[in-house]
């Protein structure tokens, strides 16, 4: 009987729990994405100079941080269309 009566009390209080998903607000038409690629370098030879040579032509500092890749977008979005800038 205590374990109907914990049920039925529980069954009960997840229905009145329940939240409304429908939202009034007007979205934003705008939206902002982007990634970044970010790397560190170290040589353990050390170069004297800090750089390495010279066919490595985009890993050629030595002992510093990097940026390999940088990407940025922007979206504009309407019922009729979408304009987007990366």
């Amino acid at each position: 009987m205590k374990c109907t009566i914990a049920m039925l009390l529980l069954i009960v209080h997840l229905d009145t729990t329940g939240q409304d998903t429908t939202s009034k607000e007007k979205e934003n038409p705008f939206s902002f994405s982007g990634y970044g690629d970010l790397y560190y370098q170290y040589d353990f030879n050390k170069p004297a100079n800090n750089e390495r040579p010279s066919f490595l032509y985009n890993f050629k500092k030595h002992n510093r941080a990097s940026v390999n890749l940088a990407i940025l977008k922007v979206s504009y979005q309407q019922k009729n269309g979408k304009l987007t800038w990366q």
